[in-house]
């Protein structure tokens, strides 16, 4: 059976940035036509007309349910129509495995982000908002049978008893899934002009209800061949060290952030950094574009204190003493900003090339190169170690840590 889309919305609302022009809702509407007949669509209604929803029902070939009464938002983080939603949907896993539950204003825009979904078989899955560093409970996938999901809205349908409460922090996710590229970014427009779509993002949520918004920028969803796929998304490239450890930096990285990777090797750790590495790069892992052409130990062309996130992987191994080539990357950080580095291992990369034949790799010039060897080198510059991860399965290991 195929995974239906369930969002939600009140047909009959007046209001025209929302409702549109003639017969119809303009933000349904643009939802419908970036997800086109990709799923099943059930809309579920806060106390529209029968009529409308039947209309509205018929016109565009999806399930309305009509839920009744008309739940007025009240103050403050009052959203009692929201709450309702999820008894309705706990009815409709009675029928269905599992769905997908999207607010009308979140689209999903990269390939890596629908895989990731489809692969998705059970307990309950969010996503991770960046701006708020909560979960985003814009893009949901519920599962039939999820324990967590079937507690919290144990019982008869009564909205009431959460109301004024946070979907974000009180929902009791068993999944959120981060080192993703997106975020609430139709909520970063104090003034115009929106925030639009840049090659690279996983999805877009707060989609602006604004005529002024072209919502032609972003890639749409698709089945084709049986498929489901994302027609003109981003494809991260697949095989290069940072593909391995780009989930654990992405959520460090925030809209607006300058970035530098640091010998990025053609495949950058996100579509907005300005990649540095020399003229004849030893390393080409990806397509994406290199912008300056230079030296490592001198990164002549910033000004102090300027860059937001440093990311450099399998280049600090390359000096013989990290110290002075630290510094100079550390000039350039802003403070409080971040610098991750993912690097080998020296002995295991070693012991992997004997037991695989391959050969050394003639540019690694510290053989002390090692987490342990990196602790007290980052925590000696000043900098404050906020995650690691030393791989069990390879070699490489992973440091980010903020400047103070």
């Amino acid at each position: 059976m195929t995974t239906p889309l369930v969002t939600h919305a009140w047909l009959d609302c007046l209001d025209p940035s929302y409702k549109g022009e003639g017969d119809g809702c303009r933000r349904v509407e643009r939802f419908l036509a970036h997800y086109g007949d990709t799923f099943p669509v059930i809309l579920l209604d806060n106390g529209s007309s029968p009529e409308t929803c039947e209309r509205f029902a018929a016109k565009h070939g999806i399930e309305v349910v009509n839920l009744q009464p008309h739940l007025v938002r009240g103050e403050g983080h009052s959203y009692p129509s929201v709450w309702r939603l999820y008894w309705q949907i706990k009815s409709l896993l009675e029928r269905y495995e599992k769905l997908y539950f999207l607010a009308t204003d979140a689209y999903i825009l990269s390939q890596r982000l629908i895989d990731r979904l489809e692969a998705i078989n059970d307990g309950w899955t969010a996503l991770w908002c960046p701006v708020y560093e909560c979960p985003a409970s814009e893009i949901q996938v519920i599962t039939r049978g999820c324990r967590e999901f079937e507690n919290f809205f144990a019982g008869e349908c009564n909205p009431d008893r959460f109301n004024g409460l946070w979907e974000e922090i009180s929902l009791p996710f068993t999944r959120v899934i981060k080192g993703l590229w997106g975020d609430r970014f139709g909520e970063f427009k104090p003034t115009a002009p929106f925030i639009g779509y840049e090659p690279g993002m996983d999805f877009y949520s707060q989609v602006p209800d604004d005529e002024r918004f072209d919502d032609g920028q972003f890639p749409v969803v698709r089945r084709i061949d049986g498929k489901v796929t994302v027609s003109g998304g981003y494809t991260v490239a697949a095989g290069g060290e940072t593909s391995r450890i780009r989930e654990f930096v992405l959520p460090f990285i925030k809209p607006g952030m300058m970035v530098l990777d640091l010998g990025f090797g053609a495949d950058s750790i996100c579509p907005t950094a300005i990649n540095v590495d020399q003229a004849a790069r030893y390393a080409n892992m990806g397509n994406d574009p290199q912008h300056l052409t230079g030296d490592a130990r001198n990164l002549e062309w910033f000004r102090d204190s300027v860059a937001d996130v440093i990311y450099s992987s399998h280049l600090l191994e390359d000096f013989a003493d990290p110290i002075p080539v630290l510094k100079e990357w550390l000039r350039v950080l802003k403070p409080g900003g971040i610098l991750a580095l993912y690097l080998p291992n020296e002995m295991r990369f070693r012991k992997v090339c004997a037991e695989t034949g391959q050969g050394l790799n003639p540019h690694h010039s510290n053989p002390d190169m090692s987490l342990e060897y990196m602790r007290p080198v980052l925590t000696g510059l000043g900098l404050t170690i906020e995650f690691e991860r030393d791989e069990p399965e390879g070699y490489g290991f992973l440091t980010i840590s903020r400047k103070a």
